[in-house]
């Protein structure tokens, strides 16, 4: 068994990140940050950190569309659907 360990912090020590899911073609990386924002960032590189949304509640369930332009999540009782491309 092999792995990469990938140093990484968000946005200084204090912060963290709770949850992450790969984009479809395995070039960015969606996280959720302890506070409940989610942020996208280039893999394999770690480069290009961009926020995709603010601080949310509970957030959950963080998944990539089939062809890698948006990204769902639940937070609370509420889904959402943000659109990761420019």
């Amino acid at each position: 068994m092999t792995f990469r360990q990938l140093p990484f912090t968000m946005r200084g020590p204090e912060n963290s990140v709770n949850n992450l899911a790969w984009s479809p073609n395995g070039e960015k990386l969606a996280l959720v940050e302890e506070d409940g924002s989610i942020w996208q960032v280039d893999y394999p590189t770690l480069e290009n950190l961009e926020p995709l949304t603010p601080s949310l509640p509970d957030v959950s369930d963080l998944n990539w569309s089939p062809d890698g332009n948006s990204i769902s999540f639940i937070s609370g009782s509420d889904i959402y659907v943000v659109e990761a491309t420019k």
